[in-house]
């Protein structure tokens, strides 16, 4: 399996930007369905993080490095779920940048 040049991949984004069906975007290109497919995925949600960092709190960044409370030493549910997804979010970005991806 060889990997999809960054040039390629803006290409197929490009595509799927200009109403391209994911079938068409893998004729064009010469790559399979399922490239497209996981290609155009990636971006989706690579813009659904960048997203969502726009509308991180203070507070929100906060609970990304402080350690559970002394006190209870429990978090909050509510609080506990906002900082998971936070890190998992800022992981998968992280690892799709490191990949190349747009």
């Amino acid at each position: 399996m060889s990997r999809v040049p960054h040039s390629e991949r803006v290409r197929i984004v490009e595509l799927c930007l200009k109403s391209y069906t994911q079938r068409e975007i893998a004729e064009l290109t010469g790559r399979s369905t399922n490239t497209v497919t996981r290609i155009i995925q990636a971006y989706r949600q690579i813009q659904a993080y960048r997203r969502m960092g726009e509308f991180l709190t203070p507070l929100m960044i906060v609970a990304l490095a402080l350690p559970a409370p002394l006190k209870t030493k429990f978090w909050s549910p509510r609080l506990m779920l906002i900082r998971l997804a936070l890190r998992s979010s800022m992981l998968n970005l992280q690892v799709f940048h490191l990949h190349g991806v747009p």
